[in-house]
C-alpha cells in the first residue's frame, strides 16, 4: 500500500517552541507544538491527520514527525517538520545559518535521508516550505528529481553516515550541472560548512540512486540564501543558487504563494518560470503576511487556506483532520506588517516594490482588501490607511 511522505522546512529563525504540558490539558496548538503566532508551515504541519512520533521529536532541535496509520497498522501518512535555516538555539548557528543561507545544506541533507529512509515505490512525496525554507524546500525537490533518492541500503545506514551520503549526493548532482562560476561558489561553500562530506565526497555512482516522482512541492514566498551575494559583470548573484527557476517534469503540481507588498531588497522573491503546472499567486501583506509568523494571522491564513485547498487535490492527496487545531480564519482586511517602515534599518540594505511578470494570478484576497477598509500598521497617525497597491502585474 502506498503512502505519503511530507517534508516541511520552516523559514529563518522560525521554529517552535517546547510547548509547556504536552500532556491532554494542553492547547491543542501546545500539544501539536505550534503557537499561534507561529508559520503557515507549522500551521500545516499541526493539521496534517496522524499522531505525534516521539522519537522523532526534538524539542531543543525543533524538529516534530507524526504518523497516520490505518487499521492493519500501516502508513497512510508520515510526516516531518524542521525548524527554518538559523534556528538552532546556539549563536554561531543562528548567524552563521541566519545570515549567510550555510544552514540549507543540512536541511536539504536532513530532508533527503527522511524521504529517502521511508520511501518505497509508489510513495507521494510533498514538499512544503516559507521563505528560505521555501528555498530548501525546491532545491531539496531538485536533487530529488534530479537524481533519484538514496538506494534503501545507503539510506539505513546509521544518523552519521546517511547524512554524509545525502552531502555526497548533492554534491554529485551539482557538479554534475553547474558552470566555471557555480564550481567556485561550491568551493566558498565548502570552506563555510566545513563539512568532510564536501571535500572527500563519498563514491556514489548512478545504481547508488532510486527514481523517485514528487506530488507537490508548495512553499509561501521563496526567498534566496540571503546575505552572500556576489557580484558577477555587475549584477548581484546569488552565491549557492540551489533551488530550480524551471519546475522539473518529474514535480506534479509547483504552489506558490506570494506577497505582493513586501520591499525589503533582500527578500527578493524566487519565481518559478511560467509553467501549466506551475500556480504562483498574489496575496496582500509582507513576507511573514503571507508566510505567518505574526500574532495578528488573517492576511497570512488567507495564504495557507489557499495551499491546503490545493494539496487536498486527488493527485496530491494529503490527509488532513477536519478542523485545524490551531486557530486559523482569513481576514484580507487585517492588519499588513511594513517592517521596512517600522525599522528604517532596511534603507541600508534597499527597499523598494516588487515587480511581477505580466498575467500573474492575483488572489481574490487583494481585491477585497481594495474595496474594503483595511487595517494598516505603521500608518499616518490618526488615519486609516487605504489599500491601492502600485504594482500589481499587467493582465
Amino acid at each position: 500500500m502506498s503512502k505519503t511522505i511530507v517534508f516541511c522546512a520552516d523559514g529563518t529563525w522560525n521554529g517552535p517552541e517546547d510547548p509547556a504540558g504536552k500532556g491532554d490539558g494542553a492547547a491543542p496548538e501546545a500539544a501539536a507544538g505550534c503557537q499561534p503566532e507561529l508559520t503557515n508551515v507549522c500551521k500545516l504541519f499541526a493539521w496534517l491527520d496522524g499522531n505525534m512520533l516521539p522519537e522523532g521529536t526534538d524539542w531543543g532541535g525543533a524538529e516534530m514527525e507524526k504518523a497516520l496509520l490505518d487499521a492493519n497498522g500501516q502508513s497512510v501518512q508520515i510526516a516531518k517538520y524542521i525548524h527554518g535555516v538559523g534556528n538552532s538555539q546556539q549563536l554561531i548557528d543562528k548567524v552563521a545559518g541566519g545570515a549567510f543561507g550555510v544552514g540549507v545544506v543540512a536541511r536539504i541533507a536532513r530532508g533527503y535521508t527522511y524521504i529517502s529512509r521511508n520511501f518505497e515505490p509508489g510513495d507521494n512525496i510533498v514538499i512544503v516550505g516559507f521563505s528560505r525554507g521555501a528555498y530548501t524546500a525546491r532545491a531539496l525537490a531538485g536533487l530529488i528529481a534530479g537524481q533519484g533518492l538514496l538506494r534503501p541500503d545507503l539510506a539505513a545506514l546509521d544518523d552519521q553516515d546517511r547524512y554524509d551520503t545525502a552531502v555526497s549526493a548533492w554534491y554529485r548532482w551539482r557538479h554534475g550541472n553547474e558552470t566555471t562560476f557555480q564550481k567556485i561558489a561550491d568551493g566558498v561553500l565548502e570552506f563555510l560548512t566545513i563539512h568532510n562530506a564536501f571535500s572527500h565526497p563519498k563514491p556514489l555512482d548512478a545504481n547508488s540512486f532510486v527514481d523517485a516522482k514528487i506530488a507537490a512541492v508548495a512553499v509561501w514566498d521563496t526567498v534566496g540564501s540571503l546575505g552572500i551575494p556576489i557580484y558577477y559583470q555587475g549584477s548581484a548573484i546569488d552565491l549557492f543558487r540551489f533551488c530550480d527557476l524551471n519546475l522539473n517534469p518529474k514535480i506534479g503540481l509547483g504552489i506558490h504563494a506570494v506577497s505582493l507588498d513586501e520591499q525589503r531588497m533582500p527578500f527578493e522573491p524566487t519565481l518559478w518560470n511560467p509553467n501549466p503546472n506551475v500556480t504562483q499567486a498574489l496575496f496582500p501583506g509582507g513576507h511573514c503576511d503571507v508566510g505567518g509568523g505574526y500574532p495578528d494571522h488573517g492576511l497570512s491564513d488567507g495564504a495557507l487556506l489557499w495551499i491546503v485547498d490545493r494539496l487536498q487535490h486527488a493527485d496530491v492527496g494529503l490527509h488532513f483532520t477536519l478542523h485545524p487545531p490551531v486557530a486559523v480564519q482569513s481576514d484580507p482586511l487585517g492588519p499588513r506588517h511594513r517592517e521596512w517602515v517600522a525599522d528604517r534599518g532596511w534603507l541600508i540594505a534597499g527597499v523598494g516594490p516588487r515587480a511581477f511578470p505580466a498575467g500573474m494570478v492575483v488572489n481574490d484576497n487583494i481585491r477585497q482588501r481594495m474595496n474594503g477598509q483595511p487595517e494598516d500598521l505603521f500608518g499616518a497617525s490618526g488615519q486609516q490607511p487605504t489599500y491601492s497597491p502600485n504594482n500589481l502585474p499587467a493582465r
